[in-house]
């Protein structure tokens, strides 16, 4: 009966502990998501700063330098959104896989245990005649 009751209570441990990874998992996403959100509007504010300053330097704003410059600043604020929503899903990702192996791991312990207590391992006794 204790065997059981441990068994019982190591499973829900494990279910939990599952729960709480895929919750966590999803705080990373969203964690992830507001800071994607500043970086794009802080790239937007340099970027229009970029562009007044530009524009107010007495050389004229169609020429190539200058569209070459804001070109290259917004491909490169392009790459780090990119990189920033990559390694955030990255890292939530690792989260669940590891959520999900200890859940395995877990209950498969937890079952051992049970066959440990219940002596599943030994052999049946021969009964000779």
């Amino acid at each position: 009966m204790l065997a059981g009751l441990a068994l019982g209570l190591q499973g829900a441990s494990a279910a939990y502990s599952w729960w709480r990874s895929r919750d966590q998992a999803s705080q990373q996403r969203a964690e992830t998501a507001e800071s994607l959100r500043r970086f794009e509007e802080e790239s937007k504010r340099r970027l229009s700063t970029a562009r007044a300053a530009g524009a107010a330097s007495g050389i004229e704003f169609e020429s190539g330098s200058i569209q070459d410059s804001l070109a290259k600043m917004s491909a490169e604020f392009g790459r780090q959104a990119e990189w920033i929503r990559t390694a955030g899903d990255r890292k939530a990702s690792s989260t669940e896989m590891a959520g999900n192996f200890g859940l395995v791991g877990d209950l498969g312990g937890a079952l051992f245990g049970y066959g440990n207590a219940n002596n599943w391992w030994r052999d049946a006794p021969s009964v000779t005649k």
